[in-house]
């Protein structure tokens, strides 16, 4: 008869370690479904940044590009502003000798 009597608090304590091992196991996937949400946004983080630093980096490649091409156009125009007042120097050495012959001559 003991054995009956036992038995409506063995079931109540199975029906409870089934609802703890019930709980449990929703806890788990909630759990699981949070950490991949979380590796799913991390990832979008990280696309997020790998992506502006591949801008960061074309857009570095665009400057230097137009510095270099900058430095070049004024090496350019230093080399051709160099040249005409060469030729202007000349131009006028020249001028002021024939302007002194002709002072010169006109003597």
């Amino acid at each position: 008869m003991q054995v009956l009597a036992n038995r409506p608090q063995e079931e109540a304590a199975i029906r409870e370690a089934q609802q703890r091992a019930q709980e449990a196991r929703e806890l788990a996937e909630h759990i699981r479904q949070e950490a991949r949400e979380e590796r799913q946004y991390a990832r979008q983080r990280l696309e997020a940044a790998e992506e502006a630093s591949r801008r960061a980096r074309e857009e570095a490649h665009r400057v230097i590009t137009e510095m270099l091409e900058a430095e070049k156009a004024a090496s350019r125009a230093r080399a051709e502003a160099e040249a005409a007042a060469q030729g202007a120097r000349a131009d006028a050495t020249r001028l002021a000798e024939q302007a002194t012959q002709e002072c010169e001559r006109a003597r």
